[in-house]
């Protein structure tokens, strides 16, 4: 008996998370992660403007899932990542050039968060790419001979 190769057709709401990826998601959750990276090269003279630009790139990069975990992978890495920092400035291993809270820019937060959405998407991409079907020469070949085979008997 041949097996088909086609996939059955299925709802996009019922497919994993790494399914529903699209050309134009993976552009925009990209073109966010950038604008993130520009905005720190640009604005870091002015910490309460650029904080308030990066709020509204990690509400961007939320409003495209709408997910609660990835609000809580926002907020945690934001959080944590800001505090782990905290002990190489407090140490001083490094500082910033205009700290708001102990040494801390009020910005980190969301870069950090920024940052674990962006790695998050590209985990999903990279997932998506090496679960697709890889079809072999081999396989093709024995596809061919079953099919052969089928047909002339």
């Amino acid at each position: 008996m041949i097996q088909s190769d086609r996939v059955q057709p299925v709802d996009a709401a019922q497919r994993p998370m790494y399914a529903r990826l699209t050309f134009a998601l993976v552009l925009y959750m990209r073109l966010c992660g950038l604008t993130a990276l520009g905005l720190v090269c640009v604005f870091w003279p002015q910490p309460i403007l650029l904080t308030m630009l990066l709020a509204v790139v990690a509400a961007l990069m939320l409003s495209v899932r709408r997910r609660l975990e990835d609000v809580v992978l926002l907020v945690l890495c934001g959080a944590f990542g800001a505090f782990a920092e905290s002990f190489g400035i407090a140490g001083g291993a490094w500082s910033y050039t205009l700290p708001l809270v102990n040494g801390v820019p009020l910005l980190l937060p969301f870069i950090w968060g920024i940052a674990a959405l962006f790695v998050k998407e590209i985990s999903l991409q990279i997932h998506f790419v090496l679960s697709q079907p890889i079809a072999t020469p081999s396989a093709r070949t024995e596809h061919m001979a079953v099919e052969a085979e089928a047909q002339t008997a």
